[in-house]
């Protein structure tokens, strides 16, 4: 894939590689549930639909609403596709609030590129918003092994005796992490012209390549 970048010699000066991780605390957002947020609902479990509104947001512009159908399996999974690097995470909290039905309980898990799940235990939501919902992972066994290679987020919403509407808002992390890419390559270059107007920025083109995958 090749990607033709455009940026100003002031914002090139002095740049090196780039580090997407994440500060230590105070906890960052991991996800604020934003439209087409990518989140979508796993049809091996109950049924759901999942849409993603302004009024329920507690965090940016939208929540992630999901109507939650009572069935046989007894909980409805949402999920995300990531590729994450989770070494140096110390924790994970999530808002959540019961907009209709019966109050469910929820779980946070992290399904690794391995295979391993990672589930929180279940918390019952309370009335009105459940803000900063925490798990620490690292309490797991399999942790240490399975968190440089986080291939999917996922909460679980278990029905408590009937079909319920849950609003998720504002996942965070604590500690450190960042989002895995392989590295590129940098490609041809069309350097900017000799001369330049004042206070006119210099445009220098080049191209990235990055592996097929």
């Amino acid at each position: 894939m090749r990607l033709l970048l455009a940026a100003s010699m002031a914002l090139i000066a002095g740049c090196g590689s780039v580090d997407v991780r994440a500060p230590a605390d105070p906890a960052t957002l991991l996800d604020g549930f934003e439209r087409d947020p990518l989140w979508a609902h796993d049809s091996a479990d109950d049924h759901a639909t999942m849409t993603c509104e302004a009024g329920e947001a507690v965090q940016g512009e939208t929540a992630l609403v999901v109507r939650a159908h009572t069935g046989t399996r007894g909980k409805v999974l949402v999920r995300k596709e990531v590729d994450l690097d989770a070494s140096g995470l110390t924790g994970l909290s999530i808002s959540a609030r019961c907009l209709d039905g019966p109050a469910p309980q929820l779980a946070l898990v992290l399904r690794a590129a391995d295979g391993t799940w990672l589930e929180s235990p279940f918390v019952t939501l309370a009335p009105g918003w459940n803000r900063d919902l925490a798990w620490d992972p690292r309490t797991l066994a399999a942790w240490a092994k399975a968190a440089p290679r986080i291939e999917r987020l996922i909460v679980l919403i278990k029905p408590q005796g009937g079909d319920c509407t849950v609003a998720l808002d504002d996942l965070r992390a604590t500690g450190t992490w960042r989002w895995r890419s392989d590295a590129a390559v940098l490609g041809a270059v069309e350097p900017p012209p000799a001369q330049a107007g004042l206070r006119q920025p210099l445009q220098l083109t080049f191209a990235l390549a990055w592996p097929p995958d």
